[in-house]
């Protein structure tokens, strides 16, 4: 049997008397020193050696033979026994060397991920242990990383089990390369890693460590010729803290990794364009990862009416992906993808930047000025960095927050009040208006609505399309209505497509209203070909809008 020592090595048991032949074998079984394998080759060739000289000597004593002859076959028997012996402890050697080899095969493979080569999870609980008694030991502290690596699952369902193991080979790689010499990889589950940083490593370190590691995933990789957008999320636990041993660090780590991941990827589902294959899906979430970088994103405006002269007054500017080879892809078919994947916030930098470059040209092409609003997910709501890459976008533009409208669904309201309502305050003080987009889908109170420090309710589609005929329709419009003007607040239907709808809203009182009745999204030249009189450099009003108002 075999034991381990206190410096953690393998040891071989003492075993009990059971017969030369059963201890040979079970000590070629059982040992992995090369010591013991030289003992056991010095001892067979002493046995043979003695077996050889005395059955030789009793065959040629048993002879008649002359002294020469005597002298002759004494020296045959001398070279064919070196023969021999060489021959056999040759054979020996080599059985026991590949029986080692196999031996120290199994002790690395007991310890190590076959497909990564890093640690596996007994490795790092070993090092989790060692690192709770050095530290307990030195009162120093040390550092566990815990990170999650998605859209293995995929790899593996699209490119197969090779895809997935040379995914992983990549993955370890880089993981390994923004580590020390003196840290530990290990590979825990089959897409989750564990990282043990020794005594002596402070807080900081770690933390810059987990930043480091994720700037490593920026790059896709690359497997079976398909570039694969992979993300990571990574926890710190300092140890050893008031854990009582290496399970309840592990615990712990797996707790805060739960957290970072809720916190990190908020996501709307894991709806999928209509592709041809799975192949071709994870390659098309790849080109997505690398739109933003490639500026192929386009924002085109979808214009908004006033109500009571028809007057143009703002645009809604809608993002479209201008795809390599598949063309202009609407956000239906990329939007849930980004969502899933958490690639939200680049689209959301590439929208920023382009629409306050995009404002820059409406204002000077005509008067008056529009409003032009731009649409926030509840991911944006979380990132600080959203509202910072905003007031510099309009900065570089030189165009002012009234100009501006952010759009937030009532639903990402929702999801954290307490964090919108801090967004939508530093909103309104850079003078940008705010939004509450697809009202009334959601499950807003109206205690909150009346806490929410916006300008706008914008009316989903879903309450404006056919209502002209729905009397209880008319009347909950009437009533979305009439609360928002108490409440201080301009109401804006989407969705119109009939006349009938828009002469409906008008008599209402909405606001204002956008929709097809009046035009699709436009691209930029398109929006001031069809809206802008190149003469005056006035904007153009709905030429409906003095029949339909009473």
């Amino acid at each position: 049997m075999t034991r381990r020592n206190a410096s953690g090595q393998t040891q071989v048991a003492d075993l009990p008397y059971r017969g030369f032949r059963h201890w040979l074998r079970e000590l070629n079984s059982r040992c992995n020193r090369p010591l013991a394998y030289g003992l056991l080759t010095a001892l067979a060739y002493l046995i043979l050696s003695l077996l050889w000289i005395t059955l030789s000597d009793r065959i040629l004593f048993a002879t008649d033979l002359s002294a020469d002859e005597m002298r002759r076959l004494s020296m045959l028997k001398g070279w064919g026994f070196v023969t021999v012996m060489a021959v056999i402890v040759g054979a020996l050697v080599y059985v026991l060397q590949s029986r080692y080899a196999e031996l120290q095969d199994a002790i690395r493979n007991s310890s190590h991920d076959l497909v990564t080569g890093t640690g596996n999870r007994r490795a790092a609980m070993d090092n989790l242990d060692w690192a709770m008694q050095q530290s307990q030991t030195n009162g120093q502290q040390f550092a566990v990383l815990m990170v999650d690596v998605r859209q293995l699952h995929r790899v593996n369902a699209s490119l197969g089990r090779s895809g997935g193991d040379q995914a992983l080979l990549e993955i370890a790689r880089r993981l390994q390369e923004g580590l020390r010499k003196q840290d530990m990889l290990a590979r825990l589950e089959s897409d989750k890693f564990l990282i043990v940083m020794p005594p002596q490593t402070d807080t900081a370190r770690a933390y810059g460590t987990a930043m480091s590691l994720s700037t490593r995933f920026e790059r896709p990789i690359r497997v079976h010729g398909v570039e694969v957008a992979v993300q990571i999320a990574t926890s710190v636990v300092v140890g050893p803290g008031d854990h009582a041993d290496a399970g309840e660090l592990l615990d712990a780590a797996e707790a805060a990794l739960l957290h970072v991941k809720k916190k990190g990827f908020q996501s709307g589902g894991e709806a999928q364009a209509a592709l041809v294959s799975s192949r071709d899906a994870l390659q098309f979430e790849s080109e997505l990862r690398l739109a933003a970088g490639k500026d192929e994103f386009r924002l085109h405006l979808q214009p908004q009416f006033s109500l009571r002269d028809g007057s143009l007054i703002g645009a809604e500017a809608l993002v479209r992906w201008q795809h390599p080879y598949l063309g202009l892809l609407p956000p239906g078919k990329f939007i849930p993808i980004a969502e899933a994947a958490g690639f939200i916030p680049d689209i959301t930098a590439a929208v920023i930047q382009n629409a306050c470059r995009m404002q820059r040209e409406l204002a000077d092409a005509a008067l008056p000025e529009l409003n032009l609003s731009i649409n926030f997910s509840a991911v944006d709501l979380a990132m600080t960095e959203s509202l910072e890459r905003l007031r510099m976008a309009m900065q570089k533009a030189g165009i002012p927050g009234s100009q501006l409208s952010v759009e937030i669904t009532e639903s990402g309201l929702m999801r954290d009040p307490a964090m919108a309502q801090r967004v939508l305050t530093r909103l309104r003080a850079m003078g940008v208006q705010a939004a509450i987009d697809d009202f009334g889908t959601g499950h807003s109170s109206l205690n909150y609505l009346n806490r929410f420090p916006v300008d706008l309710l914008k009316v989903d589609r879903s309450f404006v399309s056919g209502v002209s005929d729905d009397e209880r329709g008319i009347a909950l419009l009437r009533a979305i209505n009439d609360m928002a003007h108490a409440m201080g607040l301009q109401t804006l239907a989407e969705g119109v497509e009939t006349t009938a709808d828009h002469a409906l809203l008008a008599e209402l009182g909405f606001d204002s209203a956008q929709g097809f009745l009046y035009s699709p999204p436009l691209p930029l030249d398109e929006f001031l070909e069809q809206h802008l009189d190149p003469e005056t450099r006035r904007w153009i009003s709905y030429p409906g809008a003095a029949a339909s108002r009473p």
